[in-house]
């Protein structure tokens, strides 16, 4: 898990501006708060799912509040951490995200059963139980080029502040 918190005195004006965060959807809050916590996390991972929950229970007050903007961005490291992010991303723009995220998190032992080697129906098959998505729905989800280029994007974002890893 990596945490960034950007705001105050110290923020880079280049760091995160209210409509890059709305464009890129993924976050709770108010995107104007003057603190940004972005989380770069991955779905397969033990720790960042404990990290997920202490923060979302330990910032919701701020959250509410508009103090903090709560950012999370999917860093996956293995196919079946990808495949969950993309689900997760085409959700981005809509209230399921974070209902997505947590229903991965939730099933995590499950997902970390399927094989690295596992194809994209096995995938498609293990996140629709997980989320209760609709498989044809996940299935478009997983081959959609534009969300893998945003994973993409997500990743060398993630360089420019350092991110080699969560």
């Amino acid at each position: 898990v990596v945490l960034l918190f950007l705001g105050g005195a110290n923020a880079s004006a280049e760091t995160y501006t209210t409509a890059e965060i709305g464009k890129l959807g993924g976050y709770l809050g108010d995107p104007n708060a003057p603190v940004k916590v972005v989380v770069y996390s991955s779905l397969s991972c033990p720790r960042c799912k404990e990290t997920h929950e202490v923060f979302l229970t330990s910032l919701n007050t701020y959250i509410k509040g508009g103090d903090v903007v709560y950012i999370f961005r999917n860093y996956p490291f293995n196919q079946r951490s990808t495949a969950a992010s993309l689900l997760a991303i085409c959700q981005r723009n809509n209230d399921d995200y974070f209902r997505v995220i947590d229903q991965i998190f939730k099933n995590q032992r499950q997902l970390n059963k399927i094989s690295d080697k596992a194809g994209t129906n096995e995938f498609a098959r293990s996140l629709r139980d997980f989320t209760g998505i609709p498989y044809k729905s996940v299935r478009e989800c997983l081959g959609d080029e534009a969300n893998q280029e945003f994973l993409n994007e997500r990743f060398e974002e993630a360089k420019v502040f350092g991110v080699s890893t969560t």
